[in-house]
């Protein structure tokens, strides 16, 4: 939804970005939330694995199998929006589209020849740009397995104040290289999120998640007025966004439960959906909203349903059948070294 003002080339008819005189924009506020959202529940993961191992393993499925699928299908459906003298099959780029986004190391958001003519020209998927960071956040996370519980906290406060000073920093001095400025800020936000959930902030009582979303919405508001979002982001924000995603709403759970947690299918399709329609179609803003919304929530179920869910049971049952396996070969070798060792002396 929030990159349908870009897409349709409007990124100036963004009505937060009016309403705020240009201090941000829905989609901003998107991916910050995102990083929030996720510093969180990844924090929670962490906690409940066994081991660094599992943790390592349930992110990485939920990481590659959708990104993989959502990479091949896109690389094979491009040629009906492909327009360049170069065969589709003979363009390296197609290739590397491929490869580098699912590696992670070097992003790649166009295939020359696709979506050149788009009133966001080129950028197939705009939304990729954000998983390496996600990506190396999980990877930091880990540093904390090693943390006294009781250090945990003043740890996760510290990085985060790190991360909001080195972001100044970067902007500061310009060192724009690899968009270090980005990693800085994403992480900060990301490492807020895993602040709320270090405080066990989901047990608080309901009545005080309504209290706190008005009084955080009513700073939001005063922040914008005073001009001060810029600063006020870094501790607003992602109070606002937590206790907003905290405060139990029973309709919309009852709406959303037949389709799954199907949030990571709608970060992975939309873009690539909505620039299609922007191929084919000339539409309004809301039209984009409306058409790539609908269009974008059979992918992501499918995602769901048929792509990552199968991947995290199969993992689930690997460990139930493998890990006793291992386990007990492991013992053996332990046996079998300390008896040799005997023997030897």
């Amino acid at each position: 939804v929030t990159h349908s003002y870009t897409l349709t080339g409007k990124p100036e008819t963004d009505l937060l970005y009016q309403l705020t005189g240009g201090q941000t924009v829905f989609s901003y506020i998107a991916v910050r939330g995102f990083f929030i959202i996720s510093g969180y529940l990844i924090y929670q993961s962490l906690e409940r694995s066994n081991g660094i191992r599992d943790y390592l393993w349930k992110r990485g499925l939920r990481l590659f199998p959708g990104l993989f699928v959502v990479l091949l299908l896109t690389v094979l459906l491009a040629p009906f929006v492909y327009h360049s003298e170069t065969p589709y099959l003979l363009n390296r780029e197609v290739y590397g589209y491929f490869i580098k986004n699912l590696s992670l190391l070097v992003g790649q958001l166009n295939i020359s020849g696709v979506f050149e003519h788009n009133p966001y020209p080129s950028t197939i998927n705009g939304s990729l740009w954000t998983i390496i960071y996600e990506a190396v956040m999980y990877l930091v996370l880990v540093g904390f397995v090693f943390v006294n519980k009781r250090l945990r906290k003043p740890a996760l406060w510290i990085l985060f104040f790190v991360s909001a000073l080195l972001y100044y920093q970067a902007i500061d001095f310009q060192i724009r290289m690899f968009n270090a400025h980005f990693g800085y800020e994403l992480s900060a936000f990301f490492i807020a999120g895993s602040l709320l959930a270090s405080y066990r902030v989901d047990e608080m009582n309901q009545k005080l998640f309504t209290a706190i979303i008005a009084v955080f919405s009513l700073l939001l508001i005063v922040s914008f007025a005073l001009h001060i979002f810029n600063y006020a982001r870094w501790f607003v924000l992602p109070v606002w966004v937590i206790a907003l995603g905290s405060r139990s709403f029973p309709i919309l759970k009852d709406a959303a439960k037949p389709f799954g947690d199907i949030s990571y299918g709608v970060y992975l399709y939309a873009f690539p959906v909505q620039q299609t329609l922007a191929h084919f179609f000339h539409l309004s803003v809301l039209e984009m909203m409306a058409y790539g919304f609908l269009l974008t929530i059979p992918f992501a179920w499918a995602s769901f349903h048929f792509i990552e869910k199968p991947a995290q049971k199969r993992w689930k049952n690997l460990q139930i059948h493998l890990l006793p396996y291992l386990s007990s070969v492991r013992d053996s070798l332990r046996i079998s070294i300390c008896s040799n060792v005997h023997l030897a002396l």
